[in-house]
């Protein structure tokens, strides 16, 4: 398991190598492979939280790129982070609290 569901986050994940399935429960509901990834809405602090769960199906590499990662290069980079400042700059989560 690269991470399971509800794992706190900040971070995105890009497949390097091999294969990763993204589970709900016991059922694996697509596969991302070299190139693909999941994650932006935890990268950008819409989420906080795993809502899926990405499970290794091979020998496989992913990227892991936090938040944090993000800004210091964007430190390197003004008129980058320019342009991603309306994103960055977006109020605190709205988070729903529900009885289940």
């Amino acid at each position: 398991v690269i991470h399971g569901k509800g794992d706190h986050s900040d971070a995105m994940m890009i497949v390097l190598r091999g294969c990763v399935g993204v589970c709900v429960g016991d059922e694996c509901i697509m596969q991302l492979r070299k190139g693909d990834h999941l994650g932006e809405t935890l990268f950008l602090a819409v989420e906080d939280y795993w809502s899926v769960q990405l499970v290794a199906q091979d020998l496989c590499m992913v990227c892991e790129i936090s938040r944090d990662d993000l800004m210091t290069v964007l430190k390197e980079h003004p008129a980058d982070k320019e342009l991603l400042n309306p994103y960055l700059s977006q109020p605190p989560h709205v988070h729903l609290l529900t009885s289940e």
